[in-house]
């Protein structure tokens, strides 16, 4: 039997669910298989919305810290930070959520700008 993409649709349709519990080959394994998938895109949907309100909160602290051109970060800040934010690019590709890894990585950029920040001011301060 050839599979495609409607009858795999169909057999997991909540009018074949209803169906498939009254045949006398009832099989539970479906059935938890589709409720697993189901639990699982709900929780995608969340996670992907909480990555989302995470990462734009620290770009827009990040944005607020190059908009303020009096701001200078701590070294120790600017790394952690970095680093962080980085992560957050890799985790949110990995999970496939383009939308918090694009926050992110603005604010890897606008960290970057904060550095270069850092950097000319700790040069100014030792002549």
């Amino acid at each position: 039997m050839i599979t495609t993409a409607a009858t795999r649709n169909a057999s997991t349709s909540p009018a074949t669910f209803s169906a498939r519990r009254t045949s006398r080959s009832y099989d539970r394994s479906a059935d938890r298989q589709l409720c697993a998938r189901t639990r699982f895109g709900q929780t995608a949907t969340v996670v992907g919305l909480l990555l989302s309100v995470t990462f734009a909160c620290g770009l827009f602290i990040a944005i607020a810290h190059v908009v303020n051109q009096r701001f200078i970060a701590p070294v120790y800040d600017v790394a952690a930070n970095l680093t962080a934010f980085g992560c957050a690019v890799a985790a949110s590709l990995l999970l496939g959520h383009p939308l918090p890894a694009t926050f992110s990585a603005v604010a890897v950029v606008c960290w970057l700008v904060l550095a270069r920040r850092t950097i000319l001011d700790r040069r100014g301060d030792k002549s």
